[in-house]
């Protein structure tokens, strides 16, 4: 390499020799976490984006070729604010060097600089004292040395010294990194690719990793600095396409900042006229995202849930995570009060994809659902997205206990249960729990794992009684309509055209093995819970009662009478009353009310 042609294969080798060495920093960098939100995940982020550009760079001759590949990878890829800011970086400096074979020194440094200039056109307010400040130090320091070095290896040193001692000053710059007495940790993430950079000149190609081991260290519990949220609690992202290409001027920033500045802050662009991912944090993922879905066509969407994520890295309260999947129905103050992580499945709506509960929220859905003709379309979580998060509690946490919906509903199970060794891979234990429930059964399974953490017991002793928890537990839901049944396929269309001229109103319930299955029905709400209310104290008599859940869709009316009915004869009120999931409540439609309810001995 010499300090006057710089070819594809060197980026290439500079890019991955440089995500290695932020990747090494994983640890450091979460730990280090503050600004502009004390979530403890920025190494996480970096490194997410760096192992989405490694696996997608190719090695080509032409400098071009090989950015348009990093690019790419960064946009799909990208998580966080430093992580969006870098793929930022790297989109721009694509479309610099557009063409472009080779560089020569000052077409590197110029092409940086128009870089740098598109990165902080996009940023709604760019904040000093993060990874911008050493980013445009470090290119400052490229135009400074560049006739002064004698080698590309001294040329190299002295830009990265020039990035250490603007890394330095970050802490005096930000309020919150004073406090904490540390460096920003997205501006230590690119020093540290910094770092690989000048490793890579200096011994060359050999031993740069194509995709890197990521280390794995316990965090310490965190000064007390870093205790604070902030004003917004969700960090979400996600990946904006143009819908017609060739039609129109292409996707408005503006329109995007506006959005912005109406729900939240932190807002990190990076891309071009057909293709733009975007951060931003808020309190309202989901006008947000709505308002977003009108510049845009939505993907690869992602909302983090910082205040759990905060409360997991400062005030962990059990010794292991316990994590589910937005089909089992908890009340959100439970959710919160014991830092479980919810799993969002998604639901595509007239071709708008949303993370259940959380981009549609339920009471928004329930009115949404009636007027539509076509039935909203569910599908797994995000793979990457669940990745992500079980690299994170393995951080906190030495186990995690995860309780997925019966997988004979569902393929949640499947797609997390195939995430076992990257955890394990990591030296942490974890067990994916098939409950072969779903709705309040699968969620009254999450309060009694719960409780048992609370009592102190042992992660393998929680597994073993939550196995065998499963024989225990039953569900039977009143459907006040088959209009949804019938519209999801659940029954033929001349079964649906028969129950609803009669007014039929089906019992469903789950068999031993999770399958649904129908349970009767009647044709008036009272009869139907009548019928409900014999069966289950046929099942109490027989079995026991230890205690029971309440949920519904839409109809808080109706659950209430349900709960009074129960406490009436078992002398027990429900554990708690939840509302069903868009994602069940699309079938079951509004009206549906449930009981789920734990026995104290196993039979069907």
């Amino acid at each position: 390499m010499t300090a006057n042609s710089i070819n594809g294969r060197h980026v290439y080798y500079a890019i991955l020799a440089g995500a290695n060495e932020v990747i090494q920093n994983k640890s450091e960098l979460d730990r280090i976490n503050v600004f502009p939100v004390p979530d403890g995940d920025t190494g996480a982020n970096l490194t997410s984006t760096m192992k989405a550009v490694m696996e997608n760079l190719r090695l080509e001759n032409e400098v071009d070729l090989v950015l348009s590949s990093a690019a790419d990878g960064a946009l799909m890829g990208a998580r966080g604010n430093s992580g969006l800011i870098f793929a930022q970086l790297i989109y721009g400096w694509y479309m610099e060097v557009k063409s472009k074979e080779t560089l020569t020194q000052d077409e590197l440094i110029h092409s940086l600089q128009g870089a740098l200039k598109r990165l902080y056109g996009v940023m709604l307010n760019p904040v000093e004292g993060t990874i911008l400040t050493v980013v445009r130090e470090w290119i400052h320091s490229l135009e400074k040395h560049k006739d002064k070095a004698a080698t590309i290896l001294e040329y190299a040193e002295r830009t990265l010294s020039d990035s250490g001692v603007a890394l330095k000053k970050t802490t005096e710059m930000l309020e919150q990194l004073r406090k904490s007495n540390v460096v920003d940790a997205g501006a230590k993430g690119f020093y540290h690719f910094l770092e690989g950079i000048k490793r890579y000149i200096e011994h060359g190609e050999a031993g740069i990793e194509r995709i890197s081991v990521i280390p794995t260290e316990a965090h310490p519990r965190s000064a007390e600095a870093h205790e604070t949220l902030g004003e917004f609690r969700y960090c979400c992202e996600t990946l904006l396409t143009r819908r017609e290409k060739g039609k129109d001027k292409g996707m408005n920033v503006e329109e995007i900042r506006e959005i912005a500045a109406r729900y939240g802050d932190s807002l990190v662009i990076a891309g071009g006229e057909d293709k733009l991912r975007v951060h931003l944090h808020t309190n309202s993922p989901e006008p947000m995202f709505d308002a977003l879905s009108h510049v845009g066509q939505l993907d690869a969407i992602k909302v983090d849930d910082m205040k759990i994520q905060v409360d997991i890295r400062n005030h962990r309260k059990y010794p292991f995570a316990i994590v589910t999947d937005t089909i089992a129905d908890l009340p959100q103050s439970f959710i919160d009060e014991h830092q479980i992580s919810v799993i969002p499945l998604q639901l595509e709506i007239g071709g708008v994809v949303h993370l259940d509960r959380v981009t549609v929220s339920v009471g928004h859905f329930y009115e949404l659902n009636k007027t539509l003709k076509d039935q909203p379309q569910s599908s797994l979580p995000a793979i990457k997205n669940v990745e992500n998060l079980l690299m994170f509690l393995s951080d906190y946490y030495e186990a995690i206990l995860v309780l997925s919906v019966s997988d004979k509903l569902s393929g949640t199970y499947g797609m997390i249960k195939g995430l076992e060794p990257v955890v394990e891979k990591r030296g942490r234990k974890i067990e994916v729990l098939n409950t072969l429930k779903n709705s309040g059964a699968q969620g009254l399974m999450v309060k009694k794992a719960v409780d048992m953490a609370k009592e102190g017991r042992s992660f393998e002793e929680v597994v073993e009684i939550m196995r065998a928890m499963r024989d225990r537990v039953k569900i039977l839901v009143s459907v006040d309509t088959v209009k949804y049944l019938e519209r999801s396929g659940r029954v033929s269309r001349s079964v649906g055209k028969v129950a609803k001229v009669i007014g039929l109103k089906p019992l469903m319930t789950l068999d031993r093995e999770g399958h649904g299955k129908a349970y009767g029905g009647k044709l008036t709400f009272n009869a139907v819970m009548k019928k409900l209310v014999k069966s289950v104290s046929a099942d109490i008599e027989k079995y026991g009662l230890e205690e029971y859940v309440i949920v519904h869709a839409a109809c808080l009316d109706r659950a209430m009478e349900l709960a009074r009915i129960f406490e009436e004869l078992t002398g027990k009120p429900p554990e708690f009353i939840a509302e069903i999931s868009p994602v069940v409540g699309a079938t079951a439609g509004e009206g549906a009310t449930a009981i789920a309810y734990l026995q104290e001995k196993a039979g069907w």
